[in-house]
């Protein structure tokens, strides 16, 4: 799997994904980690000076150190 999309979820009137790529993005240069992101949807639809400010917290389990990860933006 290349990459993986969650199913949308709403958050302050705004719909959200997770995007998670389980090798790397070879978009961003994580050749050797896995890389995880918050997506708006649809942006498209917004209009052209759009501008979200979030507060979110992922926690990520890595098992072979059997503890969490948090990410906070």
């Amino acid at each position: 799997m290349d990459k993986y999309k969650s199913d949308v979820f709403e958050s302050v009137d705004h719909q959200w994904r997770l995007v998670l790529y389980p090798s790397e993005n070879k978009n961003s240069n994580g050749d050797g980690f896995i890389s995880l992101y918050l997506e708006i949807e649809k942006p498209e639809i917004l209009s052209l000076d759009w501008e979200v400010n979030s507060e979110f917290k992922l926690f990520v389990f890595d098992q072979n150190r059997d503890q969490n990860l948090v990410i906070e933006g």
